[in-house]
């Protein structure tokens, strides 16, 4: 069919080939997926076949479509099954061909074993069959697009497919055949009358399997699949599989049995060149078919090139008797077959015997092998497979240098053109390519990882560098753009992180918590490139600043406030109201920043100081009652003290008098009595200090000194109140908030 006429192309997979006669009964309707199997959002449900059912999906990490295969719940109870679904899904995922469906990932969700592929948009052969036979030409290009992918994955992973059929090689749109479920066998289901027993249970499709999988021998090779391929070829070129029957049994045995049919039969236009690829392909006896799929290329692309022409010999199990030409007597058709019958005989007979050397028995040991197929008719063949296999040679000795091996199969692509040695040499070049790719992408991802893994670390200047002069492979001209756009992926995510930590630093400054700030600012700059460095570096050194500048307003502040509460305090010092000054400080305690709170304590114990001295003030003056006392210039006799107030007995009367109205000296000479030597120096001090005479307090303070007493803390508290009585420095009492 030719491209024109193909329907609008939709999305396929592998689809089972048809079912022997007889074999319909009843199929259980498929269970429907869950919506989500994996890292994979079902979509839609695109086939159906022995395995289990394909689904198109997306990706939802890669955010692309995807074919998704999920294995029949009775295949995934099987555990010798399940195992080799495993391997051989993994050993398929190891391909990667231009002719093989690319095979992503295996894995199991909630009991589910499921297999991706890649999802390709195009028709299985078994669809377009539908339409009638394929032309010739179209159908060897397709056989010989399979044989490739064959070649490839028995050379590199000894991989037999065991299942090829038309509903297994998908075509693109732009015509490239694709061969799917490569790596994973399947275990016919056979539901009719002759149903087999479990332990007769074979591998393959019985349309188009090989007498070695039948007899279910154990050292299966490529040359089964070149069976299948032919059975497929057969079925391309006639529209109907080479064998057919009302059972699976029957189709089997006719497998096993019966001579291969001449595609001819059924297709008279057929080239006798194709005809004999496609009978060579069905021979019983696997000695007798291409020994492997690169011979069977050779022919293909030989009957190509010359449509009239092909391989000259066919193994004797190949060979069928021609339809009777038209045209003829019965009776000569009758005689021209009898002769043919008879010249087989003949033919046989002294194959036997040359076979036996007249003994009648075959030397164990020596096999049947297909005749040899004729010279080649390109002179270029022997050199270009010379080329070929120097090329392939050093691509294997090379592997670290795929850049030689891939210039070197170039050669032999561009020196050989039109030979098959050529298209080999494309195909080992495609797959070093791809895996070239596919180390470059590992080797970029894994240099992004790393590089993430040191922004996240603050190393800015090493994550830069990771890409700054990439690996020799990443330097080629085809990932200098992909290389550019990672490294600006670098660039970018390690800028978004160094911003982060300055606008950090920002916040933290603005909150007024300048060590932290400076040191996010630090942090920043401590791995980043010179001119980052620069930046993080000017902010912290701002940042320094606003913290001086803060701290010196936060001191005087603090000054500010304390002066105030000396302002307040002194005014009742001055009033001798010690207590209520101690209540004063207390509540200003309570409510001052933890900056101001230490220079409050001090000041409390000052005031209980002050409140002491009173009292022993007040002890003093009642011992001195009924003796000698002056109040304000009137003498007489102490007659008591009490509620705050002292009474005198004179000739003139009794006079009484305010305690803290009592002249400074007059305290001072009853209350230093109750302190001793040491201590009385520091007490008066004290009391002038509050009093506001200070430099009384300083000459009393020069003699505590003298005597050897600690004056430290009322030395710094004369200075404190002397700066504060500097002009302009102690607010007024009037100024004072209440």
């Amino acid at each position: 069919m030719s491209e024109g006429a193909m329907p609008e192309p939709t999305p396929v997979a592998p689809s089972p080939g048809p079912k022997p006669q007889g074999g319909n009964a009843a199929q259980p309707p498929p269970a429907p997926a869950p919506p989500v199997v994996g890292d994979f959002e079902v979509l839609d449900r695109i086939g159906q076949g022995g395995m289990g059912a394909v689904f198109k999906a997306r990706q939802r990490s890669m955010d692309r479509l995807v074919a998704l295969k999920i294995l029949r719940p009775s295949l995934a109870t099987d555990s010798s099954y399940v195992e080799r679904f495993w391997r051989e899904a993994r050993a398929a995922a190891r391909l990667s061909h231009p002719n093989i469906v690319l095979a992503i990932t295996v894995g199991e969700d909630h009991g589910l074993y499921y297999f991706v592929m890649e999802y390709v948009e195009g028709h299985t052969v078994a669809l377009l069959l539908k339409a009638g036979p394929f032309e010739e030409r179209r159908a060897l290009e397709i056989a010989l697009q399979i044989a490739r992918a064959l070649d490839y994955a028995w050379t590199h992973e000894r991989i037999v497919h065991r299942d090829i059929k038309p509903g297994n090689i998908i075509l693109t749109r732009d015509g490239v055949a694709k061969l799917a479920d490569l790596g994973l066998a399947h275990i016919v289901n056979l539901e009719d009358d002759e149903a087999l027993a479990p332990d007769e249970k074979i591998v393959g499709t019985p349309h188009y399997i090989a007498p070695e999988q039948i007899q279910r021998r154990p050292d299966l090779d490529v040359r089964a699949d070149l069976y299948a391929l032919g059975a497929t070829l057969f079925h391309m070129v006639t529209g109907r599989p080479p064998y057919d029957g009302p059972t699976t049994k029957a189709v089997l045995a006719k497998h096993m049995n019966d001579p291969v049919p001449d595609p001819r039969q059924f297709r008279p236009d057929l080239s006798e060149g194709a005809a004999r690829i496609i009978m060579r392909l069905l021979a019983k006896d696997r000695d007798d078919r291409y020994p492997d799929a690169r011979a069977l290329e050779a022919d293909i692309e030989a009957v190509l090139r010359r449509p009239t022409q092909g391989p000259r010999h066919l193994p004797p199990r190949a060979r069928a008797v021609h339809p009777r030409q038209q045209g003829l007597s019965p009776a000569v058709t009758f005689s021209f077959a009898l002769l043919v019958v008879l010249l087989i005989v003949v033919a046989v007979a002294i194959g036997n015997l040359i076979a036996q050397g007249g003994g009648g028995r075959r030397e164990p040991g020596v096999r049947r092998h297909a005749p040899p197929l004729p010279p080649p008719a390109d002179p270029r063949l022997g050199a270009a497979e010379r080329a070929y296999r120097e090329a392939e040679a050093f691509a294997r000795a090379h592997g670290a240098d795929p850049l030689a091996a891939i210039a070197r199969l170039r050669e032999v692509e561009t020196q050989f053109a039109g030979i098959s040695y050529a298209q080999w040499a494309a195909d080992l070049r495609a797959q070093i390519e791809a895996d070239l790719e596919k180390k470059n992408a590992e080797t970029l991802r894994g240099i992004e990882s790393r590089a993430e893994t040191l922004i996240g670390e603050k190393r800015f200047a090493e994550a830069l560098g990771m890409l700054a002069k990439p690996p020799p492979l990443l330097a080629i001209e085809s990932w200098r753009e992909r290389v550019a756009k990672a490294r600006d992926r670098i660039e970018r995510q390690a800028r978004r992180a160094f911003d982060a930590l300055l606008a950090g630093g920002d916040d933290l400054a603005a909150k007024g918590d300048f060590d932290e700030a400076v040191h996010a600012y630090e942090s920043a700059g401590a791995a980043a490139p010179e001119a980052w460095r620069i930046e993080a570096a000017r902010r912290s050194a701002a940042a320094r600043r606003k913290q001086k500048e803060a701290a010196e307003r936060a001191q005087a502040e603090r000054e500010a406030a304390y002066l105030r509460l000396l302002a307040g305090a002194a005014e009742l010092y001055r009033a001798r109201k010690y207590e209520a000054a101690t209540q004063f400080i207390k509540g200003a305690l309570e409510s001052a920043p933890a900056a101001h709170r230490d220079d409050l304590r001090r000041e409390l114990a000052e005031s209980a100081q002050l409140e002491d001295f009173w009292a022993r003030f007040e002890r003093g003056l009642k011992g001195h009652i009924g003796r000698p006392f002056v109040i304000r210039g009137i003498s007489g006799e102490l007659a008591a003290v009490r509620d705050g107030r002292v009474t005198i007995k004179s000739r003139g009367g009794s006079f009484s008098e305010e305690m803290r109205k009592l002249p400074a000296d007059q305290v001072l000479a009853i209350a230093l009595g109750e302190y001793t030597s040491l201590e009385a120096p520091l007490a008066a001090a004290r009391f002038l200090i509050a009093e506001g005479q200070l430099a009384a307090a300083a000459t009393h303070l020069k003699a505590a000194e003298d005597a050897g007493a600690d004056t430290a803390a009322l030395r710094a508290r004369l200075r404190r109140i002397e700066a504060a009585a500097a002009p302009g420095a102690l607010p007024k009492p009037n100024d004072r908030e209440p």
